[in-house]
């Protein structure tokens, strides 16, 4: 599946660059990821959480995105974005981030968030070649999958090859609190289910997602990407697109490795997806209308903002094309500083879907 748009210059001027993460000193132990289930994995929608990153933690808030939120211009929005993403990449490449990525130098995920810059706002991407109108309009399916009395999970999906076929995460499917052994592929969380009759896509030519086989995880790791998805129960939050309860999370993603994930104890559970900067507030917990934090009726646990998305798809923008390349998973508050704090979001990418697929198929 390809959604094919006008490639964008990837080659700003110089000035376009992002400020370079700074270096502190002062690290004299791990960080800790807090709020992990019993599952031995991140906490997922229900189990919101937030990381506490160790002292001495650098100062300076992340560098910002692109500030054109109510700028009409959609030549001007497709210019910042251009620079703004190519600026990114190239932080990426910095010596300083290559070490940061692998767990190595001081406070690395702070290092490498920094380097990620602030959020992008859903907004700017309508009308330049990053619209996702498209995708909104094709692919995300909301499912509810109920776990007995009145305890039940909402996600997304997306058809999956065929119209009767769907891909979404495991944890959907299992529940929050199920071990991640139990998925089909312990501590993937992706799943493929058959919908029952009358369920599958009206539109299959339209709606079905189709692998591509030429990309991989490798083409996912440092690439511009967006995670689309409904959220109906979410009508009136700001990263609603409209009043349908849709969502786009637009970002770069940049895969966790074995030496980062061991610098944060629970991060181990995250190594080989990837991670990107959520807009402000995703993984914030909700409130009722008189402020007080939702919690969910059998765990007691706080809701995020984003608790609907679970498994919404994910596509990675390649030459001037989306192409479908994960599920979204799993999301955390991270602090950088004393006063400041980062939502990211984790992708279960396509190489590990390959393999849940294979086994699907085994299964019959």
């Amino acid at each position: 599946m390809r959604e094919k748009f006008p490639v964008p210059d990837f080659v700003p001027d110089r000035d376009s660059k992002l400020p370079k993460p700074p270096q502190e000193s002062g690290i004299t132990r791990r960080g800790i990821l807090r709020g992990i289930v019993a599952t031995g994995a991140l906490g997922a929608f229900g189990a919101l959480a937030k990381v506490s990153v160790i002292p001495g933690a650098a100062t300076e808030k992340p560098a910002k995105a692109p500030e054109h939120d109510n700028v009409s211009d959609v030549a001007e929005r497709q210019k910042s974005l251009d620079a703004h993403i190519a600026a990114i990449r190239r932080n990426l490449q910095d010596p300083d981030i290559l070490q940061a990525r692998e767990g190595a130098g001081r406070e690395p995920l702070v290092t490498l968030l920094k380097a990620l810059g602030g959020p992008i706002s859903p907004r700017l991407l309508y009308g330049t070649s990053y619209d996702v109108s498209e995708l909104h309009r094709k692919y995300p399916v909301q499912i509810k999958k109920t776990f007995g009395g009145d305890e039940y999970r909402l996600g997304n999906a997306v058809f999956w090859e065929n119209a009767h076929d769907q891909l979404t995460a495991a944890h959907v499917v299992y529940g929050d609190e199920s071990e991640t052994v139990q998925y089909p592929l312990p501590r993937i969380d992706a799943d493929i289910v058959h919908v029952k009759p009358g369920d599958e896509a009206p539109d299959p030519e339209q709606q079905v997602v189709h692998d591509d086989p030429t990309l991989t995880d490798n083409d996912i790791d440092c690439r511009f990407v967006v995670v689309v998805g409904n959220d109906t129960d979410q009508l009136i939050e700001p990263n609603a697109a409209d009043g349908t309860g849709r969502k786009t999370y637009p970002g770069i993603a940049v895969r966790v490795t074995l030496g980062l994930a061991n610098t944060f104890e629970g991060l181990d559970s995250m190594i080989g997806r990837f991670l990107f900067i959520l807009p402000d507030g995703e993984a914030r917990a909700d409130t009722d209308a008189l402020g007080n934090p939702v919690l969910t009726p059998h765990t007691k646990q706080k809701v995020a903002h984003a608790e609907g998305m679970s498994g919404a798809p994910m596509f990675v923008y390649r030459n001037g094309e989306y192409v479908f390349g994960g599920v979204f998973t799993t999301l955390e508050e991270i602090d950088i500083s004393k006063d400041s704090s980062v939502d990211v979001g984790f992708i279960q990418g396509i190489d590990e879907i390959r393999r849940v697929e294979r086994m699907s198929k085994r299964l019959g």
